[in-house]
């Protein structure tokens, strides 16, 4: 006599989990300034997202770079911090 195995899937709790992890993959890959890295901004360049740096990085505005945010511009930790 053979034997049926049926295979149910909740495919809701499937799409729940995959538009969950979808949308983490999302947010990292749209919010690089979470990560502090050096950074320069050249002439013509208008940058309006906080620019963070740790220990020895450089953040550099050329003449006609600007950087214009709601919060503080640069947020620098860690050592050998010049503030200008």
């Amino acid at each position: 006599m053979p034997v049926k195995i049926a295979c149910f899937v909740d495919s809701s709790n499937f799409l729940q989990r995959l538009t969950v992890i979808l949308l983490t993959i999302i947010l990292f890959a749209i919010a690089p300034n979470a990560r502090s890295t050096s950074f320069t901004i050249v002439n013509g360049q208008f940058v309006t997202s906080q620019q963070i740096l740790s220990s020895n990085e450089t953040g550099t505005i050329n003449s006609g770079g600007d950087l214009t945010t709601s919060v503080t511009a640069i947020s620098a930790s860690g050592e050998k911090i010049l503030r200008c």
